[in-house]
């Protein structure tokens, strides 16, 4: 069948089943694997000229626009989505932005329906004799943040830089619930939703100079993602500024009251559920933690992660080793897991926090040196199709390399109809892009957002805070376990999964579901 055909099929796919909870069809749940999660990418970090190598610029889109088409009860499918041109390619230490239109052009025919999740369509009140939603706009907000016609948002996060397009699954998310929102729904309070792009390039410096922008011309931040958001918290703090994340890795960023993330977490909460499951297949008296050094990563290992798996599930870290980001060679490292300083055994079990890149690289090592611990235990970013493509030597399933994924997994895409529009939307902002674990939260962030202002009355930033702050159980229409965003407290559920033979494979729990132990352990932090 013709590609045309089964994107149509899609179409038609994501209306029936968000409305009745229809199965996908078995060429459907293919189309979405192969094309949505496991297809090729085409295209790659958008390039133009280069950016000042201070300061965060701003580029104006093209916009291409297009006709949404719908009947009374139905989605119309959008025609085109906005293409950003111009330069987004930063200096060393300078974020860069570009302002992305994702406008779907004008709507024509009958009244296009809301998200499953909300009532009221766009512009009017989510309940009967309520006010409408953005019906005046607050004294905190810029003036060119939010006019008769746009809501400009930002998102911020690390697609230059050391490691090319880390987090650009988070950035590509967010625009494409967007993209769906003005395609399908006419935008939110009547408004079409406007996405400026800024590129942290995995920099304290380059998060600063973002947000210090993005405060002066944006309502609010949504879906960002950065390794160094340390940089961003003062002036996010000092701003007032809504700032929904997708995760909050960072100490200083969590404690900000202005911020909060999909993926909670604050000081001292640690999720157990993975490490008390590895606890049951492996020696974990024997156990290693490697990582990138980086201040957050410094934080999350030695203050967070290693005394709440030690003190929560019995484990013994006899080598906590951190890695230069600069390093290629992981071959010492390896020895130190087969000879370990203590002189005892072979570590057999091995943890590692950094980009998946560096992972599969730590994964090749091992193999390279004839060794294996019975698990290799690696972070829910690494849940994406690159790291099967990239695993040429099959070094994953050599090591028993293990993730924890705190969310729902792609290949279940038939049980659940919000990853149908995940996979379909994405496809749409960037041909060719796939759904990922990491932008599974960006996308539940976004939805987030707009659920949120559809019950706002008064679009201002500290009502906004206000409603964010309030947050408990949400679970992104089914993705993600119930989230307590308010008080930033990580749920503790997670699907087990292991790459083997080019796909990822569900490890815990069997069957379906996810793994819930509900042990989320608060550790003392400094």
């Amino acid at each position: 069948m013709s590609r045309v055909r089964v994107l149509a099929l899609l179409m038609l796919a994501s209306m029936v089943t968000v409305a009745c909870g229809a199965r996908l069809t078995d060429e459907q749940r293919q189309f979405v694997i192969e094309q949505g999660a496991l297809g090729a990418t085409t295209g790659g970090d958008t390039t133009g000229a280069d950016a000042p190598t201070t300061g965060a610029t701003e580029v104006p889109a093209t916009t291409t626009g297009g006709t949404t088409t719908a009947t009374t009860g139905t989605t119309g499918s959008t025609a085109t989505t906005g293409t950003a041109t111009g330069g987004t390619t930063g200096g060393t230490t300078g974020a860069t932005t570009q302002e992305t239109a994702t406008s779907g052009g004008e709507t024509t025919g009958g009244t296009a329906t809301g998200d499953a999740s909300t009532t009221g369509s766009a512009g009017e009140g989510t309940t009967g004799g309520a006010a409408a939603c953005g019906a005046s706009v607050g004294a905190d907000v810029p003036q060119v943040a939010i006019t008769d016609d746009v809501i400009k948002v930002a998102n911020a996060s690390d697609i230059g830089g050391a490691v090319p397009g880390l987090f650009k699954d988070a950035q590509l998310a967010t625009l494409a619930y967007f993209a769906m929102i003005n395609g399908t729904e006419g935008g939110v309070c009547g408004r079409q939703l406007d996405l400026a792009r800024y590129d942290t390039r995995l920099d304290s410096n380059g998060n600063r100079q973002a947000y210090t922008d993005a405060c002066s011309k944006t309502f609010a931040a949504v879906g960002s993602m950065s390794a160094f958001e340390q940089g961003a918290a003062p002036v996010v703090r000092d701003c007032n500024y809504p700032d929904l994340r997708t995760a909050a890795p960072n100490k200083t960023m969590q404690q900000v009251p202005t911020a909060f993330s999909t993926d909670a977490m604050s000081p001292g909460w640690q999720p157990l559920a993975e490490y008390n499951y590895w606890a049951t297949q492996a020696d974990v008296k024997r156990a290693g933690f490697y990582y990138i050094r980086a201040e957050t990563t410094e934080y999350q290992v030695n203050e967070l992660v290693v005394p709440g798996t030690e003190a929560g599930a019995g484990y013994d870290f006899v080598e906590i080793q951190g890695i230069d980001i600069s390093e290629t060679n992981y071959g010492s490292h390896v020895l130190t897991m087969k000879n370990p300083s203590d002189g005892g055994p072979p570590l057999d079990f091995v943890a590692f926090q950094g980009a998946w890149q560096q992972g599969l690289r730590l994964a090749d090592a091992m193999q390279q040196q004839n060794y294996a611990p019975s698990i290799y235990a690696l972070q829910s970013n690494a849940y994406t199709p690159d790291i099967l493509t990239q695993d040429r030597r099959g070094s994953l399933a050599a090591t028993n390399t293990q993730i924890a994924v705190p969310s729902v997994i792609l290949e279940e895409a038939d049980r659940h109809p919000e990853l149908l529009l995940y996979a379909q939307w994405v496809n749409q902002v960037e041909p060719g892009a796939r759904p990922t674990g990491l932008g599974i939260y960006a996308w539940s962030a976004a939805r987030l957002f707009v659920e949120t202002l559809k019950t706002m009355p008064e679009l201002s930033r500290t009502a906004l805070i206000d409603k964010l702050g309030q947050v408990n159980g949400f679970e992104g229409n089914g993705l993600i376990p119930p989230q307590n965003i308010g008080e930033k407290i990580p749920a503790d559920c997670v699907i087990i999964i292991a790459p083997r033979d080019g796909a990822f494979h569900r490890v815990e729990p069997a069957g379906q579901g996810m793994r819930c132990d509900n042990h989320v352990q608060q550790v003392p932090v400094e």
